[in-house]
């Protein structure tokens, strides 16, 4: 960590958003993650991102339901006895297909063994 704790190293931001410090930092990964509006590093300081930046583009990834009941403090998650949400599916079965078309693509995406909804392996497992 540097001295400055909100500025991220490229294995601390592959931590923050879930993955191995090889997957950020794979040209393919930036380039992806760049198209989808993720922050860059910080301008004259290279090779370290600014947390408050990823935090922010975390949260815009969200449906805006849950960004809502986030915003209020209400629980984002639902009761078990609650219906599914009809505006949250959509986004997740996006992001799903999102993540493994990036799995597919490159061996370094994925993780042994790991299935997709349906339960059929990712190509290459």
């Amino acid at each position: 960590m540097t001295d400055c704790p909100h500025l991220l190293n490229a294995a601390e931001v592959a931590a923050r958003l879930g993955h191995e410090a090889v997957w950020f930092t794979h040209t393919r990964t930036k380039k992806n993650l760049a198209k989808l509006g993720f922050p860059r590093a910080v301008p004259g300081i290279p090779g370290r991102w600014d947390l408050r930046a990823i935090d922010a583009w975390l949260e815009l990834q969200m449906p805006p339901r849950l960004r809502a009941q986030l915003a209020r403090g209400t629980s984002a998650a639902p009761a078990a006895d609650a219906p599914a949400d009809p505006g949250v599916s959509p986004w997740a079965e996006r992001l799903r297909a999102s993540a493994d078309a990036i799995a597919a693509e490159h061996s370094l995406c994925r993780v042994g063994g790991a299935r997709r909804r349906d339960n059929s392996k990712l190509p290459g497992d």
